[in-house]
C-alpha cells in the first residue's frame, strides 16, 4: 500500500520527474527507471513511492514538486531539485538546501551549507570538492560519485583574506 505521508525534503532530492506523457483523464504513469509511481492529470501529478506522497505540477516548462504540505515548492532545474527561500535559491544536496555564493577562500563559485561546509566544483564541472573545515576535503568525480582524493584540515590551504584582529590596538 501507498503511504500517503508527505514525501519530505531528504526524499524529494531523490525523486525522478514524471515521464512526459500527453495522455487524457486521471491516469497512473511510472517514472522512467521505476523508482516511484505517478498519478497523472493534466498539468498535476502525484507521486507515489515507499517514502511518501509529493504533488507536482508542470507551469510554463518548468517542473514544480511540493514534499511538504504547506511548505515551498521546489523546482527542476539542470537534474537537480532547488528551493527558494527568502528570495534566494538553494540547491538541495544531501536532503538540506546549500546556497549558492562566491568562495573567497577558494576564488571560485561553488555551494555553501548552514553547517560551514562548502562544495566546490572545478571550472569544467567535471570535479567537485566537499571542505570541512573540522574534516578536511574529498575531491568527487561529479558524474560517478567516485572518490578522487582526499586531505586532512591541515593540507588545506589558508584562506586567503586578511585576518581580523583580536582587540584594538592601543591609541597613542
Amino acid at each position: 500500500p501507498i503511504e500517503t505521508r508527505p514525501l519530505g525534503l531528504a526524499a524529494a532530492e531523490e525523486a525522478t520527474p514524471p515521464p512526459d506523457c500527453k495522455r487524457a483523464g486521471p491516469h497512473w504513469d511510472a517514472a522512467a527507471d521505476g523508482s516511484a509511481r505517478w498519478l497523472h492529470d493534466g498539468k498535476v501529478w502525484g507521486r507515489a513511492a515507499p517514502e511518501g506522497w509529493a504533488w507536482a505540477a508542470r507551469e510554463g516548462g518548468r517542473l514544480w514538486l511540493w514534499p511538504e504540505k504547506g511548505e515551498a515548492p521546489l523546482l527542476r532545474h539542470e537534474e537537480h531539485w532547488w528551493l527558494a527561500d527568502r528570495g534566494l535559491w538553494f540547491l538541495m544536496h544531501d536532503g538540506a538546501p546549500w546556497g549558492e555564493q562566491y568562495l573567497r577562500d577558494w576564488g571560485s563559485e561553488g555551494f555553501v551549507h548552514p553547517s560551514g561546509a562548502r562544495m566546490i566544483y572545478s571550472a569544467d564541472g567535471s570535479r567537485v570538492g566537499l571542505v570541512e573545515a573540522d574534516a578536511g576535503a574529498v575531491l568527487y568525480d561529479a558524474a560517478t560519485g567516485e572518490e578522487l582524493g582526499r586531505w586532512t584540515p591541515a593540507q588545506l590551504p589558508k584562506p586567503r583574506g586578511p585576518s581580523v584582529p583580536s582587540e584594538l590596538p592601543p591609541l597613542r
